[in-house]
């Protein structure tokens, strides 16, 4: 964090500076790879000229993003190391995690030291990507936050990706939040991707809270268990939920958890 509140976010290996003063702007290019590049001429005009990523040092909008970080040379999803994150949404936007990132771990999106707030009315897809490489631990998640995963908003779709299995334990997540995960609006899905270990379409050690909107959670194809929410608690005060177990030989739940409500 820089003295004047300027703060930087890597997008597709990316980084972008920004502040509440000064925002950053990058577009996205398709052809003949996958590449963000930040606006850097000074006479930049974002009401004149094109952009896809705007970052003002705490919000991330999002506007007809499609990015596949596999078919980048600096292969990276969404990542943020200073604290919460909010991505506000505009029209449709997908993003696929790099296979193998992190030596076994690989977020579409993931938010390492704070929570993440999804608003806006447009949509987002997520996919972690693949890993079938030997780690010391295979993790592929759609989203992970360090906090709090809470939606506002929006069309919210995340996969985990395909893990191998490794020397511990591989998982395959569609959300996993080290707080909780709260819905209070929009239509999230959350799908556990096929594992040689488990798969979750969300996990959380805390709550999995819905207020409003509706939430699909389902587990992936997996050799162990399968579970579409494993949780300490879900509380369902309004809106829908669905859940489903995955293929599996071991256990394959809708809902795990010590208290539903």
């Amino acid at each position: 964090l820089a003295a004047d509140g300027t703060r930087s976010i890597s997008v597709g290996g990316e980084t972008i500076n920004g502040s509440a003063d000064a925002p950053g702007y990058a577009r996205v290019y398709n052809n003949p790879t996958d590449r963000v590049e930040a606006w850097t001429n000074p006479n930049f005009d974002p009401n004149r000229d094109p952009w896809h990523i705007k970052w003002d040092g705490s919000t991330l909008t999002l506007k007809e993003v499609s990015f596949d970080a596999n078919k980048s040379n600096a292969a990276s999803g969404i990542v943020y190391n200073y604290g919460s994150l909010t991505i506000e949404l505009i029209d449709d936007n997908t993003i696929i995690g790099y296979a193998g990132q992190y030596g076994g771990a690989s977020p579409a999106i993931a938010v390492n030291h704070g929570g993440l707030t999804i608003n806006g009315e447009g949509s987002l897809a997520v996919t972690g990507g693949g890993i079938k490489g030997q780690h010391d631990v295979n993790r592929s998640f759609g989203i992970y936050a360090n906090g709090d995963v809470t939606v506002n908003g929006g069309t919210i779709t995340a996969t985990g990706g395909y893990v191998q299995d490794d020397v511990s334990h591989p998982i395959s997540y569609g959300i996993f939040a080290e707080g909780g995960v709260n819905v209070t609006a929009g239509d999230v899905t959350a799908t556990g991707g096929e594992s040689e270990g488990v798969s979750y379409g969300i996990l959380t050690e805390n709550s999995v809270s819905v207020s409003g909107g509706k939430l699909t959670a389902t587990g992936g194809k997996s050799a162990g268990e399968s579970f579409g929410i494993l949780a300490d608690s879900v509380n369902v005060t309004g809106g829908a939920v669905y859940v489903n177990g995955g293929e599996t030989a071991s256990a394959s739940y809708g809902i795990r958890a010590n208290s539903v409500e």
